[in-house]
């Protein structure tokens, strides 16, 4: 399970420079499903996905199942043109199944105009 999106809300104060709408509901629903922040950010450095004239928040996230974390390769936070936020791109490693056939495949020549 994934969630991700723009919340419109902070469920923590450490995701804002201003007083901002913080909500329990996203945290109630974040421990009731139990998934993780994907974004792990320096608190020393933080960065947002939101800027106004009157200060920066975080905003834009995503949240996903311990199973999924192990296949995430990286959070990144790219300008986004047109707009007020922040792009979160969330990059993963999804393992391939290899199919083989047996025999090799051919041309039916019934079939063709």
């Amino acid at each position: 399970m994934l969630i991700g999106g723009d919340f419109n809300c902070v469920p923590y104060p450490a995701d804002r420079t201003i007083p901002f709408h913080t909500r329990s509901a996203l945290s109630v629903i974040v421990r009731g499903l139990a998934l993780s922040d994907t974004w792990i950010q320096d608190p020393l450095r933080p960065i947002f996905t939101h800027h106004s004239p009157t200060g920066a928040t975080r905003i834009d996230r995503f949240n996903m199942i311990n199973d999924l974390l192990g296949h995430k390769t990286g959070t990144e936070i790219l300008p986004a043109a047109l707009t007020d936020r922040l792009a979160v791109v969330l990059l993963f490693s999804i393992p391939t199944i290899e199919v083989r056939r047996q025999g090799r495949w051919k041309m039916n020549p019934v079939l063709t105009p």
